[in-house]
């Protein structure tokens, strides 16, 4: 092949081509390279530029997010398998009326506080959960919500040493959802103090940060038990213990 050190000339057409060319300008054939010195005569590697865009998911990737795909599936199995098991748990009747079934009233609550609260002495009166839960099952006269499919159940309290939960169970087409709260309580000297410190849904725990908003599904039967919460007010002391409250009156 003949040529200046700076021209190829093709082996087919003659025709003279820069040095940099890989096919003649004039026919189209493959020029010889091989005669340059320092010259590679192999093709450039055409390296393929992908259109897709750098983030997100890319078909055929192995990748979602920067995240294995196998992780990423594995944390959407985790996350689908958590959601139901709340959702089991939710719809689930709390242990403490588990615990209570079969417990019997011993005495009437409404009639008991009256009295102690008539007499010209302090009197101390206890109820156990029974004797409570007997008074409140008597209540039927909350209005529905704002939800048609959802209608007023019952309403239940579990007591403990100093906390109260209060439980409310909802009818939800035909199935009973309890939702729940739990409040330390103490009361000495005509002063009753609450504090609200969790929430739960059937047997799953509701953070405590979440709990005033689960409050609102009490609105109208905190309205219907006004009467209720006033007469305990109205008591010099009131004492929680494991299953069952202690009331002390002030006396006339």
């Amino acid at each position: 092949m003949s040529g200046s050190p700076r021209s190829l000339k093709c082996n087919g057409c003659q025709a003279e081509n820069e040095w940099e060319r890989v096919y003649c300008r004039a026919c189209g054939a493959k020029l010889d390279r091989s005669e340059l010195p320092g010259t590679d005569s192999r093709e450039p590697e055409v390296v393929p530029v992908s259109s897709e865009p750098s983030g997100g998911v890319v078909r055929g990737s192995r990748r979602v997010l920067g995240v294995p795909r196998g992780v990423w599936r594995a944390v959407q199995v985790v996350s689908a398998a958590l959601v139901t098991g709340f959702l089991i748990q939710a719809f689930r009747e709390p242990e403490f009326l588990e615990a209570q079934k079969g417990q019997l009233a011993t005495q009437p609550v409404g009639s008991a506080v009256l009295q102690a609260l008539e007499n010209p002495k302090p009197q101390k009166v206890a109820f156990s959960e029974a004797d409570l839960n007997s008074y409140l099952g008597k209540i039927h006269t909350v209005k529905p919500g704002w939800v048609p499919w959802v209608k007023f159940g019952r309403f239940y309290v579990d007591v403990g040493d100093g906390v109260v939960g209060l439980q409310l169970r909802n009818d939800v087409w035909g199935w009973p959802l309890y939702m729940g709260l739990q409040y330390r309580v103490a009361g000495e000297h005509g002063i009753l103090n609450s504090r609200l410190i969790g929430a739960s849904l059937g047997r799953a725990r509701i953070p405590a940060f979440l709990a005033p908003g689960l409050r609102l599904g009490f609105g109208n039967l905190f309205r219907v038990m006004d009467a209720e919460w006033r007469l305990v007010s109205r008591m010099d002391s009131v004492r929680l213990e494991e299953g069952r409250i202690v009331l002390v009156t002030k006396g006339l």
